[in-house]
């Protein structure tokens, strides 16, 4: 863990301006209490969500707040533990399809993860209810297919 929190501060040293401040809106999305600061089992989750993007920069961090939003269950623009999973298991799905590195994803890739999230949106409110999240469960059990879902649309 020690060597891939390494690599995650080696990644994130050459930021542009853009770059940080479309970061930060993401890591405001794990700060539950609204404080400014981030508790060190939010550092956590964010960072879990951020060793899986092989590249980081401002259009990886806001396809993964445009996931990230598709699965916040509860509406209250925070990742709770349940939607961090989610995420994790989302994004894992389609690591490697393109590049071969079977542990990250690639701009491409993580596009394709949040198109296919979005498929079970089915009615476009940008919040996912009970029967959508099922099916979306659902469709990751089918990784073939939920893969496919991400290419097609």
């Amino acid at each position: 863990m020690q060597e891939a929190d390494q690599n995650l501060q080696h990644r994130l040293r050459d930021l542009t301006e853009d770059d940080k401040t479309t970061l930060y809106a993401y890591l405001s999305m794990f700060d539950h209490d609204r404080s400014g600061a981030l508790e060190p089992h939010e550092v956590e989750d964010a960072s879990d969500i951020l060793r899986l993007v092989r590249h980081i920069d401002e259009a990886s961090v806001r396809s993964l707040i445009a996931l990230l939003k598709y699965i916040d269950f509860n509406g209250n623009a925070t990742v709770d533990s349940n939607e961090h999973q989610l995420a994790v298991d989302i994004i894992g799905a389609f690591a490697g399809e393109e590049a071969g590195d079977s542990s990250t994803v690639n701009h491409d890739e993580l596009e394709q993860a949040v198109r296919a999230t979005s498929t079970f949106d089915r009615n476009a409110d940008g919040l996912m209810s009970k029967d959508e999240r099922r099916m979306l469960r659902d469709g990751l059990g089918e990784l073939g297919r939920f893969r496919e879902l991400g290419k097609a649309t």
